[in-house]
C-alpha cells in the first residue's frame, strides 16, 4: 500500500533506511513527524523540481525509478528549495550559507543530478 505521497511502502522503508540524515544539510532527521523543532522534522523531497507533488505514479509510468527521484531532507530545506531546479537552488542564499552544492549533497542527489540533470 502506498502513503499518502503514493510512494509504495517498500520504496518508502528502502528511502527511510538510506536517508538517515537530510540528503542537503546533513541535519539528522526526526522521526515521528510531530515531535521536536519542525524545522527538524523529516520530509518528502522530489529532486525534480515537479509542481505536482503527488507525481509519483506518473515517474513509474515513465519507468523512472522512484528511489532515485524521492529522498528525505528537512523542512527547512524543502521549503527553502521549494520548486526551483537544483543548479538554481544551489545559487540560492540559503545553499550559499550553508554550504550546500554539488559536492557536499549525499550521494543519492549527485546521482540525480548525473543521470538527470547532467548540471556539469
Amino acid at each position: 500500500m502506498a502513503n499518502k505521497f503514493g510512494i509504495p511502502h517498500d520504496i518508502e522503508i528502502l528511502i527511510r533506511k538510506r536517508d538517515k540524515n537530510c540528503v542537503y544539510c546533513h541535519k539528522k532527521m526526526i522521526y515521528p513527524f510531530h515531535q521536536s523543532n519542525p524545522i527538524d522534522f523529516a520530509t518528502i523531497e522530489h529532486l525534480n523540481h515537479r509542481q505536482d507533488w503527488n507525481s509519483v505514479e506518473s515517474y513509474v509510468q515513465e519507468g523512472l525509478p522512484v528511489d532515485e527521484i524521492v529522498t528525505i531532507c528537512c523542512k527547512s530545506c524543502n521549503s527553502s528549495r521549494g520548486s526551483k531546479p537544483l543548479k538554481d537552488w544551489f545559487e540560492s542564499q540559503y545553499c550559499q550559507g550553508k554550504n550546500i552544492n554539488y559536492n557536499t549533497v549525499a550521494k543519492v542527489v549527485k546521482n540525480y543530478i548525473d543521470k538527470y540533470e547532467q548540471l556539469l
